[in-house]
């Protein structure tokens, strides 16, 4: 597969195929029409109609928002719906640091195609043969993507906490980077994307970031 294919098959995003999430008039995400109906069946809360689904605008503020709709979500974990459950929460909004409308468990993201963040920690290393690059492969036991390639640190970016800060957090995590080389890092720019699948849209910026490596340095995985 070429790295077209791959950009390809990363933003599949189509509309038409699913309704728009709107809270306050707003569209923060796109829920495909199976998962719609499941919502159906909290109607105190959801309106679903044929191209939307609707939150309740009685509930006025983040706070509200938030409490009401979280027993939904693990309602549908418990029924399998949902398939998995990570126990952080993200932000509902359209952009990086712009005002959220509530948060929702970090495993609800795609099933509701709100938008999402992460960072991607490149580990580099320079040899006298030129730059090397450290790649990790992810654990079989994931829900996503078990056993492929992956770069050697990257993690979702949770509500209260800065990018750089879950920098260094990941980097400890999965790689057992010290705290002070891993606030080394650079950032170099952003991949958006939004990707259909069985889930729902995965509708994702991702943060990248450049650390430079002493040679004699492995990266062990402690997370």
């Amino acid at each position: 597969m070429s790295y077209l294919d791959r950009i390809q098959t990363c933003n599949n995003f189509d509309p038409t195929d699913y309704r728009g999430l709107l809270i306050d008039g707003e569209i923060y995400g796109q829920v495909q029409p199976d998962f719609a109906e499941h919502l159906r069946e909290w109607a105190e809360l959801f309106t679903v109609t044929a191209d939307a689904v609707r939150l309740n605008p009685a509930l006025v503020d983040y706070h509200e928002r938030t409490l009401a709709v979280a027993p939904v979500f693990q309602e549908l974990h418990a029924r399998g719906v949902i398939d998995s459950w990570v126990g952080e929460v993200y932000p509902v909004t359209h952009a990086f640091g712009a005002t959220a409308q509530m948060e929702v468990e970090r495993a609800a993201t795609n099933f509701l195609g709100v938008k999402s963040f992460g960072i991607h920690l490149n580990g580099l290393v320079r040899k006298a043969d030129g730059i090397h690059v450290w790649v990790a492969t992810r654990s079989r036991d994931k829900p996503f993507w078990p056993g492929k390639l992956d770069q050697m640190v990257a993690g979702g970016q949770p509500v209260g906490l800065g990018l750089l800060d879950n920098v260094v957090k990941e980097s400890q995590e999965e790689a057992n980077i010290p705290a002070a080389l891993a606030r080394q890092a650079q950032a170099v720019g952003t991949v958006s994307y939004r990707q259909a699948g069985w889930r729902g849209l995965d509708n994702s910026t991702i943060y990248i970031y450049d650390l430079w490596l002493p040679e004699d340095f492995v990266p062990e995985n402690t997370d």
